[in-house]
């Protein structure tokens, strides 16, 4: 499943980060990191609003779309 897929509260484990280097190291300075669990707290037609732990961020629908969650 990817975020894109999960469920409005629905928590699950991040599995892998299938990105651009670019992307990558700009999502896991927020926190998405393998093994952390996210929760999407909104979606939209474009963008999902998510938390972990303590931080919340937007992402858009189309970099949801390649983060791998085990649920």
């Amino acid at each position: 499943m990817t975020l894109d897929q999960l469920p409005v509260n629905t928590p699950a484990v991040i599995d892998n980060l299938a990105l651009s280097q670019e992307d990558t190291i700009r999502l896991t300075a927020l926190g998405l990191v393998p093994g952390k669990t996210v929760m999407v707290l909104r979606t939209t037609s474009s963008a999902i609003h998510c938390r972990i732990s303590t931080t919340e961020f937007i992402v858009r629908r189309s970099i949801a779309q390649h983060i791998n969650l085990d649920v």
